[in-house]
């Protein structure tokens, strides 16, 4: 009784993702694992709700067979891994340690992990950051700075282009003058007028420095479902950049399908 009470502390207080699952296997293949117990801290580090008593392809169909290979070599052969890798169904990315429990025939595996999402991308972040600062110092030219530089935002946030803008509200106007697309993607070197409506959210936002992101034009209520046909923008992020106090630039990213930015 002492030592149940000993681990029920430890599982409820840590603030490590654990769980015991129990591996489903056809033939010698590991094709699903439930959930036999998880802890308080599960939720925080996966975003699901109880799962408990339930089989991971009932709410995760898309979750890759890397983690039902891996947990099923650790159950088979009872050598414990420590390792790092993404579940793209949870949009997370995972550093994790696993190892058999209980007796071999139960096919128990225990898992200690942490959602270690945040860190990556901004490691990530950092090295993309990294690599711009490096072609920005062999550059010459604004239209090498402009292709170049866009092309590499447009990659590495998988987006339909990137375009650079001048303001001028004294003429209401924004202008296109340089893009990057994907092939395929409509020409985005154009002006645009500027609204005069006093309360128009967009405007007021870029005035105010913030940046606007809408991930789907048919169904966000500021952009009252119009999508300019000959432009091939469903989604969008807009940063405005301020100089001497006032509007003067723009970095507009832009997809050609709704997503979540």
């Amino acid at each position: 009784r002492d030592s149940e009470e000993r681990y029920r502390v430890l599982f409820n207080s840590i603030d490590e993702g654990f769980c015991i699952v129990e591996l489903k296997f056809e033939g010698e293949k590991a094709v699903d694992y439930k959930f036999l117990e998880i802890n308080p801290a599960f939720h925080k580090h996966t975003g699901l709700g109880d799962v408990t008593g339930k089989w991971v392809t009932e709410f995760l169909p898309g979750h890759e067979d890397f983690w039902f290979e891996t947990y099923g070599r650790i159950c088979k052969t009872g050598e414990a891994a420590r390792f790092e890798n993404p579940a793209s169904a949870l949009d997370r990315i995972y550093d994790l340690y696993a190892f058999r429990v209980d007796d071999p025939e139960d096919q128990h595996v225990a898992i200690l992990f942490t959602d270690i999402t945040q860190r990556k991308r901004q490691e990530q972040n950092l090295a993309f950051l990294a690599d711009v600062s490096g072609e920005l110092t062999r550059l010459t030219t604004v239209d090498e700075i402009m292709q170049t530089v866009g092309a590499m935002i447009g990659d590495y946030l998988k987006v339909s282009s990137c375009s650079f803008i001048d303001v001028d509200e004294g003429k209401h106007e924004l202008t296109v003058t340089h893009s990057w697309t994907v092939v395929g993607m409509p020409n985005q070197l154009r002006t645009y007028s500027i609204s005069d409506d006093p309360d128009d959210v967009f405007v007021n936002q870029h005035r105010k420095g913030q940046t606007v992101i809408v991930c789907n034009m048919t169904t966000d209520p500021r952009t009252k479902g119009a999508v300019p046909e000959d432009t091939g923008v469903h989604a969008f992020v807009t940063v405005p950049f301020h100089r001497a106090g006032e509007w003067k630039h723009m970095l507009s990213m832009t997809d050609s399908s709704p997503r979540e930015w």
